[in-house]
């Protein structure tokens, strides 16, 4: 069993190496590579690059973000469909040091200096994997009325009892218009388990349940 113990302990550690090796491996060569192929005038170049982004990991967020922004919507678009493969890459199991890297890479595309579509995006992509790092970043977007819905909708899926704190706080600090989106989400992370299914589960403003 010893053995055993001491095998696991020695397999997590190669994971989590490689997985911050894998954050650092991306050169500048490599990156300015894989962005050239984002804005290739040829469809089916931008689909492989954006296909095969996630291991560009949070040095592209930025990049990507800007071409997110761009007013050719073909590479628009290509940008886009890269975060969300870096994201969802990042988000894997036993790629912490990666997940919470990309994390605070989307959180610098929520300053105001980026068209709200941007920030939108950021924000959506930050439910998806964004920790206690992100909670300072989307909380000061709950005070902005451009991106405070997607904000909410972030920090909601945040676990632990950080974000629900940011929920709470943020009735004190925003208008009055927005408690009840906020109440909502409070009202999702603090339902017992034991309510779903029994009509008891609180709805989302789309009318559906969670």
């Amino acid at each position: 069993m010893r053995k055993i113990a001491i095998l696991l302990v020695f397999t997590a550690a190669l994971l989590a190496a490689a997985s911050i090796q894998s954050c650092a491996a991306v050169s500048d060569a490599q990156l300015n590579d894989f962005l050239s192929r984002i804005k290739s005038p040829d469809a089916d170049v931008r689909y492989q690059a954006w296909r095969s982004a996630g291991p560009m990991g949070a040095k592209a967020v930025v990049p990507l973000g800007e071409l997110l922004a761009s007013d050719n919507p073909s590479i628009a678009k290509a940008a886009g469909e890269a975060l969300k493969v870096i994201v969802h890459h990042a988000g894997r199991p036993n790629a912490s040091a990666e997940r919470k890297a990309v994390s605070l890479a989307l959180t610098k595309l929520l300053a105001k200096t980026y068209p709200v579509k941007v920030r939108r995006e950021a924000a959506h992509l930050l439910g998806f994997i964004g920790g206690s790092e992100a909670l300072p970043a989307l909380a000061k977007c709950l005070q902005d009325p451009d991106v405070r819905e997607d904000a909410r909708l972030a920090i909601e899926r945040i676990p632990g009892n950080a974000s629900l704190k940011v929920l709470k706080d943020a009735l004190k600090t925003t208008p009055r218009e927005f408690h009840p989106n906020l109440q909502q989400s409070i009202r999702h992370r603090t339902t017992p388990p034991s309510a779903i299914g029994t009509g008891k589960w609180p709805e989302t403003s789309g009318g559906e349940r969670r």
